[in-house]
């Protein structure tokens, strides 16, 4: 399973940059990732390129750069291991309620979503003009006073309406 936080285009991109005997910090192990086989890999991965790790939230897990002994290595394992285990816990179960809070504002017909947008007689009289070629689109817009994505969005939605004579 990957994690959101892995697939981030500007991790992937720092993982790029960091050389041996870099220092990366972060905030909490759960910036690394949530998923404890993949955060583990990546802590791995790190500490093996020679890239020193801080966790401001969890220090007894920062590496450094002299070698720790065996006993000191297995309790940071150990430590790092049930971090990474309530980290993926927890986000499982921010999923869950999640997922119940919507189950539950469903049931009760509450819109999920965008709010929708009314068609109003502004937007139906520059939709006419742009269509008519005698207004731009960004014209047409500054009349509906509608944002751009909100214009095309609308538009999309309006035609679907529309009769195909109509469009």
């Amino acid at each position: 399973m990957k994690t959101k936080v892995i697939e981030r285009p500007q991790y992937q991109l720092l993982k790029q940059m960091v050389r041996e005997r870099d220092t990366v910090v972060f905030d909490s192990i759960t910036r690394m990732g949530r998923n404890m086989d993949n955060t583990m890999k990546e802590y791995k991965w790190f500490v093996e390129n020679g890239v020193q790790l801080r966790f401001i939230k969890e220090p007894m897990i920062n590496t450094s750069n002299e070698h720790d002994d065996v006993m000191k290595r297995a309790i940071k394992t150990i430590i790092l291991t049930l971090l990474t285990a309530f980290a993926e816990k927890e986000r499982e179960e921010i999923k869950t309620r999640q997922a119940e809070g919507i189950a539950v504002a469903k049931a009760k017909g509450k819109h999920m979503g965008r709010p929708k947008i009314e068609i109003t007689q502004e937007f139906e009289r520059a939709y006419k003009q742009w269509k008519d070629k005698e207004i731009t689109a960004v014209e047409a817009m500054k009349r509906a006073n509608v944002p751009r994505s909100t214009f095309y969005r609308i538009v999309k939605e309006y035609e679907e309406t529309l009769s195909p004579q109509h469009v």
